[in-house]
């Protein structure tokens, strides 16, 4: 997914800031989805380029879940407590300038947002 990503946003002339950010959120989201939601289940990801930002919007068939209101877990304080996964919100939230979410009858709808 990485490598459509980045080809699209070199074609709509996205800096590396918007690139990078969009581009972490993008596959935390998607990962995310196959990983909690199942694999298999239709995910649908719409681009739009506007003057002023880029949204991604991500669609799924997937459990409700909603990053905007769920708890973000606190990163480690020490290696020690390292683990794998668990701060994807907060990678979510700290990295995209908006985020918003709303679930229609079975479909999860997310939109990224980052300020051009």
């Amino acid at each position: 997914m990485s490598a459509w990503w980045r080809h699209w946003a070199e074609s709509a002339g996205l800096g590396d800031d918007i690139g990078t950010r969009a581009e972490l959120c993008l596959n935390e989201a998607i990962s995310n989805i196959i990983r909690h939601g199942g694999a298999g289940a239709p995910i649908t990801i719409t681009l739009a380029l506007e003057p002023l930002a880029v949204q991604i919007t991500i669609v799924d068939e997937g459990p409700p879940f909603d990053p905007v209101t769920h708890p973000a877990a606190d990163p480690p304080r020490t290696l020690e407590q390292a683990r794998p996964g668990g701060l994807g919100v907060r990678i979510m939230r700290t990295s995209a300038d908006d985020l918003d979410y709303f679930r229609l009858g079975a479909l999860n709808t997310l939109t990224l947002t980052f300020f051009r």
